[in-house]
């Protein structure tokens, strides 16, 4: 059965997976909400010097890019091993030669939020 929409949760489509630190709870299934595990309390934003930290931790398991999404800022922060660029709306993420083809406008991150 179909779960009603709320404001208070945030919808993702069936193809997310977890980090590979997390382990998904037995008989997780991301169809169904009713198994995704429930989070008492509010949500706690992460700054933008703490997601950079993290990014390099991915650089350092040889993930080659990283991308910061940055929804109050409507911008995106590519991260790699030499460097790091922000991409504001209006823009592409550079092409990579890791990710053929893909090379998001970054208004397409933002497009199911609402306005600032």
């Amino acid at each position: 059965m179909e779960q009603p929409r709320s404001d208070d949760v945030i919808h993702v489509p069936a193809s997310v997976r977890f980090p590979g630190e997390l382990v998904p709870p037995d008989g997780f299934d991301p169809a169904r909400l009713e198994t995704w595990p429930r989070v008492e309390g509010r949500l706690e934003w992460v700054d933008a010097a703490t997601l950079r930290e993290k990014a390099r931790w991915y650089l350092t398991q040889e993930v080659p890019v990283v991308w910061i999404v940055l929804p109050g800022e409507r911008e995106v922060i590519v991260v790699t091993s030499t460097g790091e660029t922000c991409h504001a709306i209006g823009e592409r993420l550079p092409v990579r030669q890791e990710l053929p083809g893909l090379q998001p406008q970054v208004a397409d991150f933002f497009r199911q939020i609402s306005p600032s």
